[in-house]
């Protein structure tokens, strides 16, 4: 039985990661027609009140078979360019996933892609650049480094230690 002082790391963090472990579209797979069913663990799971079932309580609370919305590109065109952490995004000659991806915001179109295979980039998040736009800097999950790279052509520079 897993104990869980507040219920509330529950609601949000295991359900998020129950809910993205499963769901296609953080997966990546997109244009399902069936609707989204999830298949919780059965276990109880001890918190403030006592003992609940972990899938009673979150079928009743978020439901299941959720139909899932086609994708479709924002109607307001963004100003500059958009990165997004592909954190799942698998990738030829890594043994970890991970991309980051470069969107033009005006049209929505993917103009980069960037999996830095040489230093096995996994699971990127958090970036930023530097004050002239330059380099991205972007942290790994399972690293101590970060990584930076050329933002206009994807290239490596360095790994950073970070402390």
């Amino acid at each position: 039985m897993l104990t869980v002082v507040r219920i509330n790391f529950i609601d949000s963090f295991t359900f998020a990661l129950l809910r993205a472990k499963i769901n296609p579209q953080a997966l990546g797979v997109w244009g399902f027609s069936a609707p989204w069913h999830v298949t919780y663990p059965d276990v109880d799971v001890r918190v403030d009140s006592g003992v609940v079932n972990l899938p009673a309580v979150l079928n009743a609370r978020y439901g299941n078979n959720v139909a899932l919305v086609p994708l479709h590109n924002p109607s307001i065109p963004a100003v500059g360019e958009i990165w997004v952490a592909t954190q799942f995004e698998l990738t030829s000659g890594k043994s970890k996933p991970g991309t980051v991806t470069a969107v033009d915001g005006s049209n929505w179109h993917v103009t980069r892609k960037v999996a830095l295979p040489s230093i096995n980039m996994n699971n990127p998040h958090n970036m930023w650049t530097d004050r002239n736009q330059t380099l991205i800097y972007v942290t790994q999950w399972f690293d101590s480094k970060m990584a930076v790279y050329d933002r206009q052509t994807g290239a490596f520079i360095r790994i950073r230690p970070m402390s």
